[in-house]
This record gives structure tokens, C-alpha cells and sequence, in this order.
């Protein structure tokens, strides 16, 4: 007997075509219980980035303020810190990114409607387009800490320069 919802290539699914809305509904409930940790994921990622932009504020705030090589050292350690949980944000999106591809093979292969694959498609481009703009948030911030740096080594030249020249003058 054939059902029109079977594939040639699962035999259980021709054997028992209620097994084939089991693995659906299975599917689809993982589905949504991944939809609901990436929204987790994302939260946690918005709060992440508030946070860094709270931090780039503070650090812009502080940019003003300072005149000497330790501090600089300090933001380097900060901007070491930022780099890191980068890596460690990326990794996390790398893995899920991981998961949803094996939940994409299991969708093709279980037959879900094209709603439910383009609901999987449209989280997918969503933790792409996170990561993206992390990744540019990321390299703005650098860009900013390596002009900053230059700029402050400059200024730290200049300064050295007056005060050997003014050591020079009272001698």
C-alpha cells in the first residue's frame, strides 16, 4: 500500500504513516525548543553588546582623560578581554550554527512542510546577520583602540620630547 507522504527511502515511514507525523511533530517541537534557546542566544547576545557598548562609552569617556602609558596598558588588557569573549560569542554561534544544520538534514529528510523549513531559514539568517554586525562591532572597536593607541603613543613622544628639552634648558 502506498501513502502519498512516504519516501522510497524509509521503510518505516511506508510501514507506519503515523510514525511520519510523530517524527514531524518531534521535529517540529525540536525545532521550537531551538528557536527558544536562540532567542535566549540572542538576548544574551543583545545584553553582550549593550554591555560592550556600555564599555566602548566608558572607554571613550576615559579616552579624554588619560595621559600616561599604564593606562594604556589597562586598555589593552580590556581590549584583550573584549577580543576573547568575541571569539567565545562567535564559537557559540559556530556551534548552534552546527546544530541547525543537522536539524536542516533531518527536516529534509522528514518531509516538513516548506512553512516550517522557512521558519528554520529565517532563525538561521537572523544568528547570521548577529554575527555579522558583532563581527563589525568588533572591528570598529579595534580600528578605534589602534587609532587611539597610536595617537596616545604620539602624544607620549611629544610630551618626552619637552621634557628632555626643558631638562636640557635647566642644565
Amino acid at each position: 500500500m502506498s501513502y502519498p507522504y512516504t519516501t522510497p527511502f524509509n521503510s518505516n515511514f511506508a510501514n507506519n504513516p503515523r510514525s511520519s507525523d510523530s517524527t514531524n511533530d518531534n521535529l517540529i517541537k525540536q525545532l521550537s525548543e531551538n528557536n527558544s534557546v536562540y532567542r535566549e542566544k540572542l538576548i544574551e547576545l543583545r545584553n553582550k553588546s549593550d554591555s560592550l557598548n556600555a564599555e566602548l562609552f566608558a572607554l571613550r569617556q576615559r579616552v579624554t582623560t588619560v595621559h600616561n602609558t599604564s593606562e594604556i596598558q589597562t586598555l589593552s588588557s580590556k581590549n584583550e578581554e573584549l577580543q576573547k569573549l568575541i571569539t567565545s560569542l562567535n564559537n557559540s554561534i559556530e556551534d548552534k550554527d552546527r546544530e541547525n544544520d543537522l536539524l536542516r538534514k533531518k527536516v529534509r529528510d522528514s518531509d516538513l512542510t516548506t512553512t516550517d523549513l522557512e521558519t528554520a531559514k529565517v532563525v538561521l539568517n537572523r544568528l547570521q546577520t548577529k554575527r555579522s554586525s558583532l563581527t563589525l562591532k568588533y572591528e570598529t572597536l579595534q580600528k578605534e583602540f589602534n587609532q587611539y593607541k597610536i595617537t596616545k603613543n604620539e602624544e607620549m613622544k611629544k610630551i618626552m620630547a619637552n621634557v628632555n628639552y626643558l631638562q636640557k634648558m635647566v642644565e
